[in-house]
């Protein structure tokens, strides 16, 4: 293995650079933003002929290296002076998680830059903090909130002052491509825009994200940990009597993982049997056999369908004690009422694998007109039950709205439907910011029908959550890519969208109509439509498959690609406006409130920092329907309206005491 700096030898050539972007403007705006004397090089391995995406510190060369860089956040005493928001498209829609993180920025008047971060569609959104910086601690708690709001944030960079970097604008990506400049898309203006401070815009972003998101009981210190922690085995483990794990961490231990999720499996397994009180040499002993540590003992291979590419037994054995480390220490945090449920994790896979059962085993009821909504809003209420480990949970309407790829007013009746066809019941309301809590209820069946996992055939009796969180999670995409957009904007619709999710499988039209609900000739005429656009491949038996990675092309085609984009932009509005309507409602109840700004004055001081200008009214009474246009003026989905001349002239006379005169002309003109 070598160093990017060095050219690698061996038979296997480097992958070819594109020569997309100017190389010498990226550099020049890298070193000016730079906030160290070095940066962080990928390593090349000749004999996989990939990158390992392991990177070490190298001083700062004289030019770009040939491979991938990253760029520090922090300098050396630990200030950050660079902030790196990593969109990341394998957690999930990155599209949605921009549009409300410029919304945040925009209200605080932040200067940023965009970025692609590669060819996966991931998003890198750069800003400085200066000269003076931030610190450490107040960076990790606005990463730490930002990562509540943004499910797709990698947050884990801004946690880091000693290593956390990220890949340079310009720099080469490990699966193709580099890290294309998109907002300013010029690397001379990228750099005055990053080299302008923002001065406090962390500690601004931290109170907006207080001030919308979260209520002051949340705002406490972390919790202490909740178990005492001793060394054992030259590493440490929880005090306690060791025990057998639980069913689900000895699933997990067992499950060779898919794509993408080794990762995760890996913390789950380990976090596990921190819990049962495993020592580290126990653990140890399980690297060379176990498939749920196969992310110790390997990684990823940038090639889609590549064998993964094996660490070796030194560098398996260090991430492995580097991360059971980090579970010990998280566990020990673990509430004790939680961590004690062993089993409610494979209660709620099991009622989840009930609900789904019944509700594949009476296609029609999805094949209706309000079929495809009812049931994305039942699959996407499963996920979050599943994710969560609760069969009660928080849900709001424009959240499950975009996992379904519905609208809100679509997902507020679907909840309806469903409360009153027993699949679901509301235990709480929803108040202020709070979502309603929805409870996920038994099937009315027979539990040797549940049992039958409907048309999706029985399932493993290990692994079970995991199974069915990535079943959910593939559909849910499917059903809610920009091709299957409404046909009233052009779309393919929500119909087709349940047949393409049936689709990925193979299959005819025959077992499609048995496992849609709706007749072979209706499933003829969607297989032929989503056939000509390049949509649907078959298999040797002559089964159609859908062809994942045409979405988007189909998309295109159809006009509808966006469509999901504007939906959060719109998202973002409402969620604006409401945060806009809070504020009115603070500086309203403040005790000591100062003169009431006039409609004229384009801002509300609250606190010490820059807010909205005041809530429009008419009257006396808010006017939200004001409010939300001009939200949606300044998201530039509306176009924004000019004043009139009479608008200025009565303007200047209000607030100046201005006199109108008329111009002698007109005035001769209007004597005679």
């Amino acid at each position: 293995m070598t160093a990017s700096p060095a050219e690698p030898a061996g038979r296997h050539p480097r992958p070819a650079r594109t020569p997309r972007i100017d190389a010498a403007a990226h550099w020049r705006l890298a070193a000016a933003i730079t906030p160290r004397a070095g940066l962080r090089t990928d390593t090349w391995d000749d004999a996989a002929s990939t990158w390992l995406h392991q990177y070490d510190h190298q001083p700062w060369p004289d030019a770009p290296p040939p491979g991938p860089h990253a760029l520090y956040l922090a300098d050396d005493s630990g200030q950050f002076r660079l902030l790196c928001f990593d969109l990341d498209a394998a957690r999930g829609d990155v599209a949605a998680d921009l549009v409300r993180l410029a919304d945040l920025l925009d209200t605080v008047g932040a200067r940023y830059a965009v970025a692609a971060s590669g060819p996966g569609g991931g998003r890198h959104v750069w800003l400085s903090l200066g000269p003076d910086g931030a610190a450490a601690l107040a960076v990790r708690r606005l990463a730490k909130l930002l990562a509540r709001e943004l499910p797709t944030l990698d947050h884990g960079m801004l946690c880091n002052p000693r290593t956390g970097a990220a890949r340079a604008p310009g720099s080469p990506h490990r699966g193709g491509g580099h890290s294309l400049l998109l907002q300013p898309a010029d690397p001379d203006t990228a750099t005055a825009v990053l080299t302008a401070a923002n001065p406090g815009v962390v500690e601004r972003l931290t109170e907006q994200l207080l001030a919308t998101t979260t209520t002051p009981d949340e705002r406490a210190a972390p919790s202490p940990a909740a178990r005492q922690v001793v060394d054992r085995g030259g590493a440490p483990a929880l005090a306690g009597l060791r025990r057998e794990p639980s069913p689900s961490t000895r699933a997990a231990l067992d499950t060779v993982p898919r794509d993408g999720e080794a990762n995760a499996l890996l913390a789950s397994v380990l976090v596990g049997l921190a819990l049962a009180r495993w020592s580290w040499p126990e653990v140890h002993a399980l690297l060379d056999h176990a498939p749920g540590l196969e992310h110790a003992r390997s990684r990823a291979n940038p090639r889609s369908g590549a064998p993964r590419i094996p660490r070796g037994d030194a560098a398996a054995r260090n991430l492995l004690l580097r991360q059971w480390r980090r579970s010990v220490d998280y566990a020990a945090r673990i509430p004790a009422a939680a961590a004690d449920d062993a089993n409610r994790g494979e209660e709620t896979a099991s009622l989840v694998a009930a609900v789904q059962s019944a509700a594949d085993d009476d296609p029609a009821r999805w094949a209706r007109p309000s079929g495809p909504a009812d049931r994305g809003v039942l699959d996407a209420l499963c996920l979050v039950a599943l994710n969560a480990c609760s069969v009660e949970v928080d849900l709001d309407i424009r959240r499950t709205a975009a996992m379904a790829g519905i609208s809100k007013s679509a997902a507020a009746r679907a909840f309806d439907r469903l409360s009153k066809d027993g699949f679901l019941l509301r235990t709480i309301d929803a108040y202020g910011p709070r979502a309603a809590t929805w409870k996920l209820l038994p099937p009315a069946t027979a539990p040797e029908q549940q049992q039958q996992g409907g048309t999706q055939g029985p399932r493993p009796p290990s692994g079970v959550r995991e199974d069915l969180r990535h079943r959910l999670t593939k559909t849910l995409g499917v059903r809610a890519a920009d091709a299957f957009a409404p046909r009233n904007v052009g779309g393919l619709g929500r119909h087709c969208a349940r047949i393409a999710a049936a689709l990925l499988e193979p299959r005819d039209a025959l077992e499609l109509s048995r496992i849609c609900g709706y007749t072979v000739g209706t499933c003829r005429r969607h297989l032929a439509t989503m056939t000509s656009l390049g949509l649907l491949r078959r298999s040797r038996a002559g089964r159609a498959v859908l062809n994942v990675a045409k979405l988007t092309a189909a998309a295109k085609r159809l006009g509808t690609h966006g469509h999901r984009a504007q939906q959060a932009r719109w998202t973002a509005v409402d969620r604006a406006v409401y945060a806009w309507w809070r504020e009115e409602q603070q500086w309203m109840r403040a005790p000591k409130r100062a003169r009431r700004p006039s409609a004229g004055e384009r801002s509300l001081q609250l606190w010490g920092s820059g807010r909205r200008e005041p809530f429009p009214r008419t009257g006396r009474r808010a006017d939200f329907a004001e409010a939300r246009r001009l939200t949606a003026q300044r998201h530039g989905l509306l176009p924004a309206s000019r004043l009139s001349t009479d608008d200025v002239v009565k303007l200047l006379v209000d607030q100046l005491g201005a006199v109108a005169l008329e111009p002698s002309g007109r005035q001769e003109h209007l004597s005679a």
